[in-house]
């Protein structure tokens, strides 16, 4: 199973793709059925929240903020699917996404998903997909 990183993105990417979210949400309850009070995509998660401290080198190895002190650290961990009663086994991909609190409103976020395969580069491919 591969893994997939997304960090950040473009403006020239986000630019040159007109598709709105409410399109891609409708997109993935298409797929998924409309659950109510639930998210389109990765409905079943929970959510954790704590302080990450780095290793004592981790600032010599990058210039990242949360790698040169304690950051206040919220995640989520998520099944991918619409589905908020899937089974915990079941198949599937499996997110984490991770929010460092840098300060002063600032912020590093980490998007994670753990997929054989994805079937889209933007978001317009998922919607005629």
């Amino acid at each position: 199973m591969g893994l997939l990183i997304l960090v950040g993105g473009t403006s020239d990417a986000k630019a040159a793709d007109p598709t709105t979210p409410v399109e891609l949400v409708d997109a993935l309850n298409g797929v998924f059925g409309k659950q109510p009070h639930t998210r389109g995509s990765h409905a079943k998660g929970f959510c954790v929240s704590g302080k990450f401290t780095p290793a004592a080198d981790a600032a010599s190895l990058s210039k990242a903020p949360q790698f040169s002190k304690s950051v206040p650290l919220l995640g989520r961990f998520s099944m991918g699917g619409g589905n908020p009663k899937a089974a915990d086994n079941s198949k599937g991909g499996r997110g984490l996404a991770l929010r460092f609190d840098l300060g002063d409103g600032a912020a590093s976020d980490f998007v994670l998903l753990s997929v054989p395969v994805f079937i889209a580069k933007t978001p317009a491919q998922v919607v005629s997909s």
